[in-house]
């Protein structure tokens, strides 16, 4: 982790990180999640502080939050617990997010194991660019072979394989939680709203709908996506507009129906965490 001493940086750029964490996030389904509501969840701590950390039911992000207090600089980890792990594939191509936050930003160290996946016989380490605040400070981390990943034995990028080898049977998901190196006095970083994200596994058909002859949108029109047994439907709004959602991947028949039109078929190929388009016009009878 890059020591970042300009007061402007460290405070804008956590509140640019967050929006992007939101985009990131957008469109994709938790695999695993710990938000520290009602306990620790699990979370252990390693390295040369162990055991489990300190809970407070309050001052997280919001709500609970985990936090550890140390006075020597010790290498450790906060480690996620075993719902985090096996075969958590689906979160390659989307991002790891959580929150961190320190009592003092004083004494601050390089750090670059920031956050370490191990899974396949392969340890994977990234290096965030920032240290957390005194406020709650957001993390996006992606995980995909480019963005920033090395492997811990050799230095290098992993490949698209091994990183997704690393996902399909994830063992060890650890978060640094040292920053500070003063021998003096006492230091507490806090964890809070870990959530390991993966390609929602449903989609969606969304479009418009118009008159052939006028162009015109059509309002009510009744759109019907079927793949036996399942019904999903939708009335298009008044500017011609309908969604169907929580789709399984795969080809559905949609259906149109107006009355004093003639019907609309066609088949819709559905994908995992997308959104089809289809716009289609109506003929009047």
């Amino acid at each position: 982790m890059r020591n970042k001493n300009l007061h402007w940086f460290s405070v804008l750029l956590p509140v640019v990180l967050g929006l992007l964490v939101v985009t990131l996030a957008n469109g994709a389904t938790p695999i695993a999640k710990s938000t520290f509501d009602v306990d620790d969840e699990g979370w252990t701590i390693v390295g040369e502080i162990q055991g489990p950390p300190e809970y407070s039911e309050v001052g997280g992000n919001p709500g609970g939050h985990i936090f550890v207090e140390y006075n020597l600089y010790y290498t450790w980890y906060f480690r996620a617990p075993s719902k985090f792990y096996g075969d958590v594939s689906a979160a390659y191509g989307q991002t790891l997010t959580f929150d961190l936050q320190q009592l003092y930003t004083d004494y601050q160290i390089t750090t670059s194991d920031d956050v370490i996946l191990t899974g396949a016989g392969i340890t994977l380490v990234f290096d965030t660019p920032y240290n957390p605040g005194s406020h709650w400070t957001a993390y996006g981390i992606p995980l995909n072979e480019s963005a920033g990943w090395i492997k811990w034995d050799t230095g290098e990028q992993p490949s698209q394989e091994e990183m997704i080898d690393v996902l399909s049977s994830l063992e060890s998901l650890q978060i640094r939680g040292e920053f500070r190196a003063d021998y003096w006095s006492s230091a507490i970083t806090g964890l809070d709203n870990v959530v390991l994200n993966g390609i929602d596994p449903l989609g969606s058909i969304e479009g418009y709908v118009t008159d052939c002859q006028t162009g015109a949108p059509i309002e009510g029109v009744l759109v019907i996506a079927t793949q036996k047994p399942t019904k999903v439907s939708d009335f298009t709004d008044e500017n011609g507009y309908y969604k169907l959602v929580d789709l399984e991947p795969g080809v559905w028949l949609l259906i149109g129906i107006k009355k004093g039109y003639k019907p609309h078929i066609a088949r819709v190929k559905v994908e995992a965490g997308k959104t089809t388009r289809h716009d289609f016009c109506m003929e009047p009878k």
